[in-house]
């Protein structure tokens, strides 16, 4: 598969996951359980295809400076991501979580975006 296919399926679901997360933060608790497995599955999805995406990328090239940092920002966005997800969904801390949870969100997509913009410009 080219790698430009590859980008696009992850940018999609990427969409879908932001999409889902926003929907179940309008309507609310309780949550609707058929989006919240898309938002929870389309995260795995994404998480795990761009994982294996980088590791064939990383395996074959050198990194610069402006990737380390952007693939680290990535990185640390996903696990503060996942955390803050799983305390929302337990209802910990609802208030900075979904804060924190968003925030995440944005640096996410700013990180992941430089990299390939490094990569390809």
């Amino acid at each position: 598969m080219e790698l430009s296919y590859k980008l696009v399926i992850i940018a999609f679901l990427i969409l879908i996951t932001v999409f889902a997360g926003w929907f179940l933060h309008k309507t609310g608790k309780p949550y609707n359980s058929i989006v919240f497995n898309i938002h929870k599955f389309s995260t795995i999805g994404f998480v795990v295809f761009l994982s294996v995406l980088l590791y064939g990328y990383l395996k074959t090239s050198n990194l610069e400076l402006i990737q380390i940092i952007s693939l680290l920002g990535a990185a640390i966005s996903t696990v503060t991501l996942l955390a803050s997800g799983a305390l929302l969904s337990l209802e910990k801390f609802y208030d900075s979580m979904l804060l924190i949870h968003r925030i995440s969100t944005g640096s996410f997509i700013v990180f992941t975006s430089l990299f390939f913009y490094s990569i390809y410009f």
